[in-house]
């Protein structure tokens, strides 16, 4: 009976570690409040020469990211920050908003106004997974047909 058991959670460990990025993230994060990031997207592009992180903030409609925030990798203090247009965000918010962000572990995040998540668990450039919050709004205003639905209001790039 032991060695069925130890077989079993064996098994349950193994599959548990080849289970997709995605699958963990929407596991995780399906009743998150991403309130925070309303209206901004993040985009982390790797290390610098230091090993700090490198994050581009855009705001909405923007075409150039409005700041570029160093963060230092092991204790989530903002080394720098580097804003391009605009007024920098109150230093406290943001340093609350990058440490939210790093603790998601994604290098692609947007909430847009209406609170739909845009995430991509690989890289940065393009989201392939997207939490919808209200799918009336969302589907007059965006198309998903390269989406595959994969739970609730979760959906998945094919």
């Amino acid at each position: 009976m032991k060695k069925i058991s130890l077989t079993i959670i064996t098994l349950f460990v193994l599959m548990s570690c080849n289970t997709p990025r995605y699958k963990k993230l929407v596991l995780n994060y399906d009743s998150f409040n991403f309130e925070i990031f309303t209206g901004l997207e993040f985009r982390n592009r790797g290390l610098d020469k230091d090993g700090n992180i490198i994050l581009l903030i855009f705001e909405k409609n923007s075409l150039v990211y409005n700041s570029t925030i160093i963060v230092d990798k092991k204790s989530e203090n903002i080394v720098s920050v580097e804003t391009i247009k605009g007024n920098p965000k109150e230093q406290q918010f943001l340093k609350t908003m990058v440490s939210e962000f790093i603790k998601i572990n994604v290098p692609y995040l947007k909430v847009d106004y209406e609170q739909n998540v845009f995430i991509n668990p690989d890289n940065f450039e393009h989201y392939n997974l997207v939490r919808i919050n209200d799918p009336k709004t969302f589907f007059r205003n965006k198309n998903l047909n390269n989406f595959k639905k994969i739970i609730d209001r979760w959906y998945l790039r094919d």
